[in-house]
């Protein structure tokens, strides 16, 4: 099964593809026709086997695509399946009516942001209820999921604190909020700090904010002063420069969480290749989850 099918109208191909290609090389799993659809096949049919075999469908927002009977059909067939639906704003438009309720991703005028959101979002993604999320700086994902009901987490309120200070800085007073609504549909520190980290739409500001707030949970307490190492920490195999070296490494992979997920799994990881493989776990892909690991190994202990 195909993840994610990229709809969008021709007059925006220079774009569309040039999003496809990127999720490509980030290793996220996309279908669009420029690229799969074999010499002789039929056009129509193979779009919408592709649109009903995927687990996912983005769609390219724009004037024309909005006027696009094309693009109709496709999210009617995206629809009728109950797929995932991720717009993508690529001009300003008048949303078509069957979209208009969707949070959509705003690259009008940061793309590289809109690609590190999506990212995120595919990139397990606390949920799958078919809310993206939203271009708005302060929206976050609704947390709503179906199946069993998620304990409730007793969370530290020094570690809530500190993660609505550093939110603050990017968001405003709608921290608190966020931070109210985040720990009370995540089950552990890294799914707080993923679900708080979508609100913030600038790449680098995301960057900026996981950096923190994975400094204040591994090394320092919220109000910034150092914490004292416990004797497990000074005793723990993984030394500070291979996890710093495995972030960058996984950067590549996951984006601006890396360092975090690299921060939270140590505490956890009992050697070297513990980690390793601990990390691999967020990898979706077979094939890059064998570079992952020979990048990783390549690191040394």
């Amino acid at each position: 099964m195909t993840e994610y099918f990229i709809s969008y109208s021709r007059s925006d191909q220079a774009f569309a593809l040039r999003f496809a290609q990127d999720l490509k090389n980030a290793g996220v799993d996309v279908w669009v026709d420029q690229f799969d659809i074999p010499i002789g096949q039929n056009w129509d049919r193979s779009v919408e086997a592709a649109v009903r075999d995927c687990k996912g469908f983005v769609i390219i927002l724009s004037p024309r695509s909005a006027a696009s009977e094309h693009v109709a059909d496709e999210v009617a067939c995206a629809l009728e399946g109950n797929k995932h639906i991720i717009p993508i704003l690529y001009e300003k438009c008048t949303i078509p009516m069957r979209l208009a309720r969707l949070q959509f991703i705003d690259a009008t005028s940061d793309y590289d942001g809109a690609l590190a959101r999506f990212q995120l979002i595919v990139r397990g993604a606390p949920d799958a209820s078919g809310s993206a999320v939203t271009a708005p700086a302060v929206s976050v994902s609704s947390g709503a999921s179906v199946g069993p009901a998620k304990p409730a987490v007793r969370w530290d309120p020094a570690l809530l604190a500190g993660a609505e200070q550093h939110l603050a800085r990017h968001v405003g007073p709608i921290a608190r909020l966020l931070v109210s609504k985040a720990a009370a549909a995540a089950t552990n520190e890294a799914e707080l700090y993923e679900r708080l980290a979508h609100a913030v739409p600038d790449a680098t500001e995301r960057a900026d904010f996981l950096r923190k707030v994975a400094g204040a949970s591994v090394g320092t307490e919220p109000n910034g002063s150092p914490r004292s190492a416990s004797a497990d920490e000074f005793s723990r195999a993984i030394s500070e420069d291979l996890l710093n070296r495995a972030g960058e490494v996984l950067i590549a992979h996951l984006g601006p969480i890396a360092r975090y997920v690299v921060m939270n799994e140590s505490r956890e990881a009992r050697s070297p290749e513990d980690l390793f493989q601990r990390l691999l776990v967020r990898i979706p892909s077979e094939k890059e989850k064998v570079e992952l690991l020979r990048k990783l190994r390549s690191l040394g202990a």
